[in-house]
């Protein structure tokens, strides 16, 4: 049976301006892997200067149209579009490879509805939610990888509220009913989230194929000049503003970290009402993974809103009224995006909210952190970080306390990290000198993702202590005993707990991992009343005030340690127990005979008297520095040829932050060193803003 390739024509429009090695790899891949009869190929050259006008002059199956200056994107897809004479017309950059199969699947997509009018595949480097992770490292290899994914399955296909135009398929019928692109927006850049919006407004539906990879080296002739490429991209969004009356950068946001806080099966009938909606791209998304789910959106933008009338219930207005529009109506999830800093009375905002949520339903919020090192920067620097229509960002402990007022517990919540530039993370450096990888983690996270329940009763005080010692719902009971107080936590500590000291340890370690220094010292100031020679409240007591800047006191800490420490080790049996490891490895921790306490723990693996899996559980469960501490040793195990338990202490530090500079570093490295070149490049490519020391390594497991 004949594919649809083989009974219509599609038109390839390519743009050219220089590049001439890109662009023979993009057609040589389409001659390679299209059906000769399915296509025409139409390229719009503009104006280059390093060969590439004769070599299109030399080829027989390309239909070229030569620019003697350079008119920009949508132009010359314009002119390449009037002379087309395919059924379908595909609109493809020159820094393209495509792939077996590409062209077929798309086209069954394309034609599978009617009212579906342009298509896109994903790939390795695009905007807009359109890329994948991929393994390869050369185009031989990505052939290979594409075979995998390119199998026509409509299970695969996704309702868009835009295509990107690096690869972007519509119908011949498509384009004489919406036009041309808009030229206002040349030389490039927001003409393809224009032109899905006209597609869409004339009834048409856009799919992203997941069923088709292709591979895109990524805007070859933009990243030539980056200033001037950014300076495009502003007035060109402006310019999109202006025509549109909305952001699309802002307003079209897919919050994937929303789905998987949903809990129904793929298959059930449930309602969904999103606050801050903006154009709808999250609820699409809902829909595309839950088919049978209602979608509702309510967001202050007309214009915006409007966007997402096709497949939900849009409604507008004022936010402090919004509630007002859903008398009635309950929904199994409310999604609050980002509209809490928006409004005066942000508890009597969710207190609205919680009335039009089911008994059993959950409620979301997305917001920015006040603590986000972007807006301390910026406040530092005189410069405000609120919008225009923002009031004031929140700590994740206010967010906290305001659900627990209106009535919601069970909370839960995640960050939303972003990338800094390398001054920014001096900035942080200087201003927490003292803070671990969570405190400084909660300064890199831009937003916080929480869902809760509605639930008057906070557990009791007991309840919160178990799950703490269980590690269960931990940032939910940490703030519950908060609000209760320390002094009535430790009054129940005093008549209920079986081992006072330990559980006055833990709930200090815990409020220090999670930045409430405040309530750390009441903690393990009763700890030290009840045993003055007790060595995790010594070594608890010294790390706290060490970070307070107390450092007298730390060292006066520290030196009980060694003194209690010492008269411990002469006693300790072999081999070693529990007790004795936590004492090594805190004593590296706090840096007390840390010489000593890594030898002897070395000579203690070599004598095989303790294990690395030991040593793991006790840095897990008992030090702070959990990242450093794994580093440290690690290191010196590779140092001292104990190499089967490097990489089981490297794994478990990569394990608690996959995004640590010196972790990422040291597994590279010693990867490298045991010859699995490709995982030593997967670890050293993952570091942020590498420096020398990182590129060096870089290049000599490339060049090994």
């Amino acid at each position: 049976m004949d594919g649809l390739g083989d009974r219509m024509k599609t038109s390839i429009v390519i743009l050219t301006h220089n590049h001439l090695e890109v662009t023979k790899l993009c057609i040589e891949s389409i001659r390679q892997y299209t059906n000769p009869q399915s296509y025409e190929l139409i390229v719009v050259d503009n104006a280059s200067t390093d060969g590439t006008t004769q070599w299109l002059s030399e080829q027989q199956d390309i239909r070229s149209i030569f620019n003697t200056q350079n008119m920009g994107f949508p132009a010359g897809c314009n002119q390449g579009m009037k002379i087309a004479i395919g059924d379908n017309i595909m609109l493809l950059n020159n820094d393209v490879v495509v792939t077996k199969g590409w062209l077929e699947n798309l086209l069954t997509c394309l034609y599978s509805q009617d009212n579906i009018g342009a298509v896109g595949p994903i790939t390795n480097r695009c905007a807009y939610y359109q890329t994948i992770p991929v393994s390869y490292q050369t185009l031989e290899e990505m052939q290979p990888f594409a075979a995998k994914h390119n199998a026509s399955n409509s299970d695969l296909w996704e309702e868009r509220l835009k295509l990107i135009g690096y690869a972007f398929l519509f119908k011949r019928v498509v384009y004489e009913k919406v036009g041309e692109l808009d030229e206002i927006f040349s030389p490039g850049n927001f003409e393809d989230d224009d032109y899905s919006i006209r597609i869409r407004q004339a009834g048409y539906k856009l799919i992203l194929c997941k069923d088709t990879f292709i591979h895109h080296f990524g805007s070859v002739s933009f990243n030539e000049k980056p200033k001037e490429y950014q300076s495009l991209l502003k007035r060109n969004e402006e310019k999109f503003v202006e025509k549109w009356g909305f952001d699309s950068q802002k307003t079209m946001l897919i919050r994937y970290e929303i789905l998987p806080l949903i809990t129904h099966d793929k298959e059930d009938s449930f309602s969904l009402l999103e606050i801050g909606s903006g154009c709808g791209g999250t609820l699409l998304q809902a829909k595309n993974s839950f088919p049978k789910s209602k979608v509702y959106g309510f967001d202050s933008h007309e214009a915006a809103a409007r966007q997402a009338s096709s497949f939900a219930d849009v409604r507008t207005g004022d936010w402090e009224s919004f509630h007002s529009q859903y008398t009635g109506e309950l929904f199994e999830y409310i999604v609050i995006n980002n509209v809490l800093e928006k409004v005066a009375d942000p508890i009597a905002f969710i207190e609205k909210a919680k009335s039009l949520l089911h008994p059993r339903g959950s409620l979301i919020m997305i917001n920015k952190n006040l603590n986000h090192i972007h807006v301390i920067e910026g406040l530092a620097k005189g410069v405000s970080p609120f919008a225009y229509d923002e009031k004031r960002y929140f700590t994740l402990n206010e967010l906290t306390e305001m659900l627990g007022i209106a009535g919601f517990s069970q909370v839960e919540y995640s960050s939303h990290p972003i990338w800094l530039y390398k001054s920014t993370v001096e900035f942080m450096e200087s201003i927490i000198p003292h803070a671990n990888e969570q405190m400084k983690n909660y300064y890199r996270a831009y937003e916080f993702v929480l869902k809760a329940t509605a639930n008057s009763a906070f557990p009791s005080i007991s309840i919160s202590i178990e799950e703490l010692q269980r590690g269960e719902n931990v940032d939910f009971q940490l703030q519950a005993l908060r609000d209760v107080g320390c002094d009535r936590v430790i009054e129940k500590v005093m008549t209920e707990a079986n081992d006072r000291i330990a559980t006055l340890n833990l709930l200090a370690v815990k409020n220090f991992e999670h930045g409430y220094l405040e309530d750390v010292i009441p903690y393990l100031q009763k700890a030290y009343e009840l045993d003055e020679h007790n060595l995790d409240t010594l070594y608890n007591l010294s790390a706290v005030m060490e970070i307070s800047g107390e450092t007298e006191l730390a060292a006066w800490y520290a030196e009980q340690i060694s003194k209690v420490s010492s008269e411990d080790m002469e006693t300790l049996p072999e081999p070693f127990d529990r007790q004795q490891l936590k004492f090594l490895v805190r004593r590296i921790e706090f840096g007390v005979q840390t010489e000593e306490a890594v030898l002897e723990l070395l000579n203690g693996l070599k004598q095989a008297v303790v294990s690395v899996e030991e040593i793991i559980n006790v840095v897990t469960d008992d030090v702070v520095n959990k990242v450093e501490v794994l580093n440290l040793i690690g290191v010196h195990c590779y140092e001292n040829d104990l190499h089967e338990e490097v990489i089981p202490l490297l794994q478990s530090a990569y394990d608690i932050n996959r995004l640590d500079h010196h972790t990422l570093y040291n597994l590279a490295y010693v990867m490298n060193a045991y010859g699995e070149k490709q995982l030593a490049l997967s670890f050293v490519q993952q570091i942020e803003q590498p420096d020398e020391t990182v590129l060096e390594l870089m290049a000599a497991i490339k060049g090994a």
